[in-house]
């Protein structure tokens, strides 16, 4: 039977009163205290040990209520773990590696379909929060609206081989140099040479992950900078960086359909895969940390989300008056 089904389970019990919050031993034990639950009344027990919460009932203490407690020496890694069953059909547990492959599958998928460069179905991608269908509807029904809006001019830039005879003065240092040594973003109207095009990127890349959306140098111009680009005049350490905002983009930008684990040192994350307005749920991740999809603090059900935020708020302002 599940913990708050009517028996002992994990840390929940069912109870008359904060005078049945007990210890393994049955004793009322003034080193446990109740944790935060739905719906709760919260008062102090009835021995003057410490705080309770009815998780069910009349919430006056009288009735039959369902006691949440915890105590001062349990592991924190149990609190939270030990109520979760895992269940797999809601979600799935992602490696970083898994969470590459996906990006990299999903992006030679549009690339494909809408013939594309790669660099370019990465930027349309992030605009439709790497969601595949709702691009290629919008793109087959207005493509010209969609490039617009994520700045990928029709035809893109030409490659550098293809303006080798030419020499092209740098808009930036004003140098001359021989158009294959210069490169311009989507489009076709702006060079710049390679040292100023590092200095631009490394910039960008200091900024964080908004170097994902840089656009044109020109400020007349909002033709995207894409990967292809960017691999091309970033140094080492630059693209490097680069390439992990790009990756975590994947999930910082799904629109809440993946979140990566909150746990400490943690490089998973979590697609969820349950069924619209069933996102209260416990998660399990692969490193051992639970937490709540909904708000992401550790495990808490049957405790809503609201009461927990409450519970927080409670102890912080408490700390505070302490300090």
């Amino acid at each position: 039977m599940a913990p708050g089904d009517g028996e002992e389970g994990g840390h929940y019990k069912r109870g008359r009163g904060a005078g049945d919050c007990k210890d393994d031993d049955g004793e009322n034990g003034p080193d446990k205290r109740c944790r935060v639950a739905a719906g709760s009344a919260c008062a102090d027990g009835e021995d003057g040990t410490g705080d309770y919460y009815n998780i069910s009932g009349d919430g006056d203490g009288t009735g039959e209520d369902l006691i949440y407690y915890y105590s001062d020496d349990d592991e924190e890694a149990e609190v939270g773990v030990s109520t979760i069953q895992r269940d797999e059909r809601r979600y799935v547990v992602l490696s970083e590696d898994d969470v590459r492959d996906r990006q990299g599958k999903d992006t030679a998928e549009v690339a494909e379909v809408l013939s594309v460069p790669p660099g370019f179905a990465t930027a349309l991608l992030r605009h439709f929060k790497w969601g595949k269908t709702r691009l290629k509807e919008e793109w087959f029904s207005d493509d010209r609206r969609i490039r617009d809006a994520v700045g990928l001019p029709a035809g893109g830039a030409p490659a550098p081989s293809a303006l080798s005879r030419r020499e092209l003065v740098c808009a930036i240092c004003f140098g001359s140099f021989r158009a294959g040594r210069t490169r311009s973003a989507a489009c076709s109207s702006h060079f710049y040479c390679g040292e100023c095009w590092s200095g631009y990127l490394r910039a960008a890349v200091d900024d964080g992950p908004r170097c994902l959306s840089l656009r044109c140098p020109d400020p007349s111009c909002a033709a995207a900078v894409v990967r292809e680009l960017v691999d091309a005049v970033a140094d080492g350490a630059d693209r490097d960086r680069y390439a992990r905002f790009a990756l975590r983009s994947y999930v910082d930008e799904s629109g809440g359909r993946i979140k990566w684990c909150p746990g400490p040192g943690c490089t998973h994350a979590v697609e969820f895969v349950g069924c619209a307005g069933d996102d209260a749920t416990d998660v399990l991740c692969d490193c051992r940390h639970g937490f709540c999809w909904s708000c992401g603090e550790e495990a808490h059900r049957p405790v809503s989300c609201a009461t927990v935020r409450a519970w927080l708020l409670k102890n912080s302002s408490d700390s505070a008056s302490v300090n």
